[in-house]
């Protein structure tokens, strides 16, 4: 998310895991590949499950969010105790 802060180790990790992705797909012989059906079909279909979840989860977070003066006023109450503080319990 923008404005997130991210830790350096962490921006670290994921150019060092590109650069094994990177290495491992320049270095593997085409005919490894070839001979183990290896396909990009089935990563595809997991990247856009992923970002369908992410795309549809916004405008939810952002409705809950609003709390009690939002559209979800009820589950809101539904999952909250007098004083206003979430049922852990009631999520589930």
């Amino acid at each position: 998310m923008i404005g997130t802060h991210v830790a350096l180790q962490s921006i670290v990790q994921d150019v060092a895991l590109l650069g094994v992705l990177g290495a491992s797909f320049t270095l593997t012989p085409k005919h490894a590949r070839d001979g183990n059906a290896f396909d990009w079909a089935p990563i595809e279909e997991v990247a856009k499950l992923f970002a369908a979840i992410f795309i549809t989860i916004a405008p939810v977070i952002t409705i809950l969010r609003a709390g009690k003066a939002g559209a979800f006023a009820g589950i809101v109450y539904a999952v909250s105790d007098a004083q206003g503080k979430p049922i852990d319990l009631a999520y589930f």
